[in-house]
């Protein structure tokens, strides 16, 4: 996570977080990890800023590939505190970037494949559709439990 504060904002203008820079450098074997920027302390956020922080992080949240989430909180006002660790959770228990081209906003090609090969092992009846029965034997194997509709 990299933490963005009130206070900070004209040191982001002006170059990127250290953490984002050590996340996007390297060469090409460098493992992409999940990026969340946080804007902290928003308790304390200005209203005459000239930037305001959603503006600057929007422009992160463009800039770079890895970020998953973009959110801001205040650990004295406990605003939003717990969705913060809730985001770093789900970033790292269920990324999407071997899934998704962010860029193409597409599956990725391996991604894909694997959709389709698991449609076609439960597409019994070859009609190009999971049937009701199809869909819930999928759902018994994979989370062990029956379809409630």
């Amino acid at each position: 996570m990299a933490g963005v504060t009130a206070s900070s904002s004209k040191s982001i203008q002006r170059r990127r977080p250290p953490i984002v820079r050590i996340v996007v450098a390297g060469d090409s074997q460098t493992v992409k990890v999940p990026v969340i920027v946080v804007g902290c302390k928003v308790d304390l956020q200005d209203e005459n800023q000239q930037v305001s922080l959603e503006q600057m992080m929007s422009q992160l949240m463009q800039q770079f590939c890895e970020n998953e989430a973009c959110i801001q909180c205040s650990a004295y006002s406990s605003i939003q505190v717990s969705d913060v660790f809730f985001l770093a959770q789900k970033a790292t228990l269920y990324p999407t970037a071997p899934l998704v081209d962010k860029d193409s906003k597409t599956l990725k090609l391996r991604c894909a494949r694997a959709l389709k090969q698991i449609f076609i092992l439960y597409d019994r009846d070859r009609d190009g559709a999971l049937s009701d029965a199809e869909l819930n034997d999928f759902q018994v194997l994979i989370f062990s439990s029956h379809n409630e509709c």
